[in-house]
C-alpha cells in the first residue's frame, strides 16, 4: 500500500498561535536575532532593532542571542523571534500585538509603530 507525500500533508489540520491568555509576562524573555555583522538584511535589522528599542523603552528585561539560524527557529521565517514563557512570536507586526495583549507599553503607548522611510 503506497501513499503518497501530497495525500498525508494536505490532511494535516493547522494551528493558530495564540498569543493572549492567562499566563502574565514572562520575565525571562529571549530575542534571537541572525548575526548583525554579516548575516542579516537591512529591513531584518530595522525590525530587530524597533523590538529592541521597545524592550528599552518600556523597561523589559530581556536576554539578546544572535544565532545563524535565527528565521529558521522563528515559526513563520522571519526575525525578529522572542521567546516568552510558552509563546514563541516572530515578525514585527506579531511581536507587536503580542506586547498590546499582554499589557506591556510605554506610558499610553502600548504599540510599537514601524516607520517606513
Amino acid at each position: 500500500m503506497s501513499t503518497s507525500l501530497t495525500s498525508l500533508t494536505t490532511n494535516l489540520p493547522t494551528y493558530q498561535p495564540i498569543v493572549s491568555g492567562p499566563e502574565p509576562w514572562n520575565e525571562e524573555t529571549v530575542m534571537f536575532t541572525p548575526y548583525f555583522d554579516d548575516q542579516i538584511l537591512l529591513p531584518d535589522t530595522a525590525n530587530c532593532r524597533a523590538i529592541e528599542t521597545f524592550f528599552k523603552m518600556a523597561g523589559i528585561d530581556y536576554l539578546k542571542e544572535q544565532r545563524v539560524n535565527a528565521e529558521f527557529m522563528a515559526p513563520h521565517g522571519k526575525v525578529p523571534l522572542i521567546a516568552c514563557g510558552s509563546f514563541l512570536i516572530s515578525d514585527l507586526d506579531r511581536i507587536s500585538s503580542f506586547f498590546k495583549e499582554k499589557g506591556q507599553g510605554i506610558g499610553d503607548v502600548s504599540y510599537v509603530y514601524y516607520v517606513g522611510i
